[in-house]
Formats: C-alpha cells, sequence, structure tokens
C-alpha cells in the first residue's frame, strides 16, 4: 500500500512544473491579447485626435488609461499614427509578455 501512495507522489511531483508552466503560459498569453486590445483602442483614439486636430498623444494616453500600461508612445507622420503600449511597472524580461502596438493610415479623404 505505501509503495503505490510513494509512485503518486511522484508522479504529482513530477506534473507539477508542467501546470504550472501551463498557466503561466496562459497567463502570458492573456497579458498579450489585454495589450494588443489596448493598443487598438489607443490607435484608434489618436488617429481620430489627429483627424480633428487634437493633441493625438493625450488621447492615447486617455484611452490607455487604467489598464496598467503605463508606458505608450504615439508616433505621427505621413497620414499614419503609430502607438506602443507596455508595462512600466514590470521588469524587462516580463514587460516583453504585455508589448503592443497599433498603426493606423490616416486616408487623404479624411484630411
Amino acid at each position: 500500500m505505501s509503495d503505490d501512495r510513494g509512485q503518486a507522489l511522484v508522479e504529482t511531483l513530477w506534473l507539477v512544473p508542467f501546470a504550472v508552466g501551463a498557466m503561466l503560459s496562459l497567463v502570458g498569453m492573456g497579458g498579450a491579447l489585454v495589450a494588443e486590445s489596448v493598443a487598438d483602442g489607443a490607435a484608434e483614439a489618436a488617429a481620430i485626435a489627429e483627424l480633428q486636430g487634437s493633441d493625438s498623444a493625450a488621447a492615447a494616453r486617455k484611452a490607455a488609461g487604467g489598464t496598467g500600461l503605463t508606458a505608450v508612445t504615439v508616433g505621427s507622420r505621413h497620414s499614419e499614427v503609430r502607438v506602443e503600449v507596455s508595462s512600466g511597472k514590470l521588469p524587462a524580461h516580463l514587460a516583453l509578455l504585455t508589448r503592443a502596438g497599433s498603426v493606423i493610415k490616416l486616408g487623404s479623404a479624411y484630411r
């Protein structure tokens, strides 16, 4: 009877690292999806502000506010708006999981 318990313990200890790795992968993918969604929304807000002649960087930061993605970079040139968001609070190796960018091209019909 004790051999069965010992074998079950060994099998459980062998399985735990794989289960933890799978959970961390799911969390990482969730963070990447959230970052991509925030980047898209911030780029859309920046493009609207650019077309209205407002401050596109302020609009993008406002759209990304409250998400934990504190580093928002906005660039506007040649009829396009580029937005990159990332977490400024995480260590560098973890911040890569929450970095995303989005580009919106402003058509000449809108200018």
